[in-house]
């Protein structure tokens, strides 16, 4: 077993570039040709990902640094070294904070022999499996105690969610009208911008405030991604089986549209199930 310090480093990194040449090169391909360039730029996409996950395996493998016990041994193994201490020698582990005020990295220092220490930075998500190999619990003594924590007001966070979906309902409504009256295709872009940057930050508003940055962008991301297919998909069957009107391009168009008012679109396809449910 193995305790990886720096992976979620070398994942942010690697989800940086991900997600920036996913937008650019979609953003490239839709305003050139439309679908047929936003098509052609999801194809073109696919090596391009291929590569950067390449080079993110390479990385991961030859800069990583990582814990492990070995013959008895604590060792920390680095790309081009390692330091080793026996564990008989350990007496305690300690969590320290950053030195730079890192939120999700912590420094850990291995007191031995009583007077020497040892120390490696590891992050905060790699404290529980850390305990886990050296069977022993860590000692957090040395960690700044909170004298108070700062929850968010309930009522405040609702009223704002739903100051939020209003808003985001108006942006919906606003960006069908002007896309039915075929204004200028760069107004119909800068639309689909805002709607969908206006989605992301209430998609982020409501996942966990205590995991990173990072994932909580990841998730917010690809939701967005399974919300338009689902509401694409709600909109074709009820045109094929209700209306009986073939399946068009133009639904992946107006699902981007509901983005920004996701809340409103949940709330009504479970109102719908309560009301099937009880019928």
């Amino acid at each position: 077993m193995k305790v990886i310090n720096n992976q979620s480093r070398i994942q942010t990194t690697y989800l940086w570039w991900l997600v920036f040449i996913n937008i650019i090169v979609l953003t490239v391909g839709w305003l050139h040709q439309d679908w047929l360039g936003f098509g052609a730029a999801i194809l073109i996409n696919m090596p391009i990902n291929l590569c950067i996950l390449k080079r993110y395996r390479k990385k991961l493998k030859t800069h990583r640094d990582y814990i492990s016990i070995n013959m008895g041994a604590f060792r920390h193994t680095k790309p081009k070294s390692y330091y080793e201490i026996p564990l008989v020698d350990i007496e305690h582990f300690y969590v320290k904070p950053h030195p730079k005020n890192k939120r999700y990295q912590r420094v850990i220092q291995v007191v031995f022999d009583r007077t020497k220490s040892y120390e490696f930075v590891i992050d905060r998500s790699q404290l529980l499996p850390l305990e886990t190999l050296v069977r022993r619990p860590l000692n957090h003594s040395l960690m700044q105690k909170r004298t108070h924590y700062k929850q968010p007001k309930q009522p405040r966070f609702i009223w704002f969610q739903l100051m939020g979906s209003v808003l985001g309902v108006g942006l919906s409504a606003l960006g069908i009208l002007l896309y039915t009256q075929q204004t200028n295709a760069w107004v119909n872009n800068l639309m689909i911008g805002l709607i969908v940057l206006y989605a992301l930050g209430h998609f982020y508003s409501f996942l966990d405030h205590t995991d990173p940055w990072y994932v909580k962008l990841a998730q917010s991301f690809f939701g967005m991604i399974i919300y338009i297919l689902i509401v694409t998909s709600v909109i074709t069957l009820f045109s094929n089986f209700i209306l009986e009107a073939p399946f068009s391009m133009i639904y992946l168009t107006y699902a981007t549209y509901a983005l920004s008012a996701f809340v409103v679109v949940v709330l009504i396809f479970m109102a719908s199930l309560y009301a099937l449910a009880h019928a």
